[in-house]
């Protein structure tokens, strides 16, 4: 997709991550969060949404320095990341409430066996990872989009909540050192990590949105 004779930005590689973002985007607004499908949909868009990054820094490294916020270079991208951002904060909402109801519910009132409970509880456990994956990279990558176009609060809520995390991961991997053969408190670190962030205000609370509508 992305040839080394061809420029990074422009013609030949711009429209066709944009293309893959939005398909994305649309597939994950309409799939069950729980479903194999959901995950790697996810997996994907984590993938596309690197290439558009590497676009908007090839872009930026072109211009000799900084490019401010929905520059004319970057716009088109910058909509896309914020759009992707957006997108992330509804599919982790979705994702904590059939967490919640898969876990409150009776087994057979959704699935066929226990098994087939697990599986389904792993997949949504794995899909909010990539999810939180998608919106770190973002925050790392263009954090200036997403302070320019989110209400503070909403920008505040979303910078706590993966410092949070980031912290949780830090103090598992501590642990880890001490006891490296213990698989299953590496699994219950990291599920508890995902469920600091799945209860962060900005994933909670549906106020949380973006000020700048017409960038969109």
């Amino acid at each position: 997709m992305v040839q080394s004779e061809e420029p990074r930005f422009g013609k030949p590689q711009g429209p066709i991550v944009a293309s893959l973002i939005r398909i994305s985007l649309i597939l994950i607004s309409h799939l069950e969060p729980s479903s194999l499908k959901f995950l790697q949909c996810c997996s994907r868009l984590r993938c596309f949404l690197h290439f558009s990054l590497d676009l908007i820094r090839d872009a930026t490294a072109k211009a000799s320095g900084y490019l401010e916020p929905f520059h004319e270079l970057t716009a088109p991208l910058d909509r896309l990341v914020l759009c992707v951002v957006l997108q992330c904060h509804r599919a982790l909402s979705r994702c904590s409430a059939v967490l919640i109801e898969i876990e409150s519910a009776p087994i057979l009132k959704y699935f066929p066996s226990k098994d087939e409970r697990q599986k389904s509880y792993r997949r949504l456990l794995g899909a909010t990872n990539e999810l939180r994956e998608i919106v770190q990279i973002s925050f790392r990558g263009r954090n200036e989009v997403l302070r320019a176009a989110l209400s503070l609060q909403a920008y505040e809520s979303l910078s706590a909540g993966l410092e949070e995390t980031s912290n949780q991961s830090r103090k598992s991997t501590t642990i880890h050192q001490r006891d490296e053969n213990n698989a299953n408190n590496t699994n219950s670190s990291k599920e508890a990590s995902l469920r600091v962030f799945l209860a962060n205000a900005w994933v909670t609370c549906k106020l949380l949105c973006c000020k700048l509508y017409g960038i969109l």
